[in-house]
């Protein structure tokens, strides 16, 4: 034991050489807490870009985004395009590894 470690557990009271000899251990998931919940059995799967784009349609979430460069603001927005940068940002992929 060090030395401020001596002084400290004869202040105290406090056995520091067990705190230091104690194990230290992260809390893992069981196998019985990674099973989802029954309720999400009954929903059908469905891709990500559709989920997506089926937002966009009732809430127009895409209208915000234009070109940075103005050249290219009179087109119009490629909203495929946008999502695709926004499940590549979001799956950590990047524009890099897309294509």
């Amino acid at each position: 034991m060090s030395y401020h470690a001596n002084i400290l557990n004869r202040k105290s009271g406090l056995n520091l050489a067990k705190v230091e000899k104690a194990a230290r251990t992260l809390p893992y998931a069981t196998d019985e807490e990674m099973v989802n919940n029954p309720f999400f059995d009954d929903l059908p799967q469905t891709h990500i870009a559709q989920l997506l784009q089926f937002v966009d349609s009732h809430s127009g979430c895409l209208d915000p985004f234009t070109h940075i460069l103005q050249r290219y603001a009179k087109t119009p927005l490629d909203r495929h395009a946008v999502l695709a940068r926004v499940v590549a940002y979001g799956t950590n992929i990047g524009l890099g590894k897309m294509g």
